[in-house]
């Protein structure tokens, strides 16, 4: 039995691991990323006979009070990378300017950037 329960915690950090990971790997648009997690995660959860509710998720709890604290905490995050983070990640590596000399054709051009921009698009 210790050996099943090990194997199911290794499983289930391999897991957090994965879907904590894919969206910075997978190279799929961004709105597609709820998605594909959540509908693994459901996979996952099914495995073992478990639902959203097994892992503290209720949909019963969602309010306005809810998503007013998960907005403020994402824009509590994204104040800290934009300021602290960020900013300390440059110090410490030193990278130098990305050079987007390359794209000064498309400046105040908008069809060049709408052929960019879809070219780039397509490409992924």
């Amino acid at each position: 039995m210790v050996t099943k329960k090990w194997k199911i915690v290794l499983l289930d950090l391999i897991m957090i691991l994965f879907l904590m990971l894919f969206p910075h790997f997978g190279g799929l648009p961004m709105f597609v990323y709820p998605f594909v997690v959540l509908t693994l995660l459901w996979l996952y959860l099914k495995l073992y006979h478990q639902n959203f509710n097994s892992i503290g998720f209720r949909f019963s709890d969602l309010s306005f009070r809810s998503f007013l604290t998960g907005g403020a905490i994402g824009l509590a995050y994204a104040a800290l990378q934009l300021w602290g983070i960020g900013p300390a990640i440059d110090k410490i590596f030193q990278f130098k300017p990305a050079n987007f000399h390359d794209f000064d054709y498309i400046k105040h051009n908008i069809v060049s950037y709408l052929v960019v921009g879809c070219h780039i698009c397509y490409s992924l």
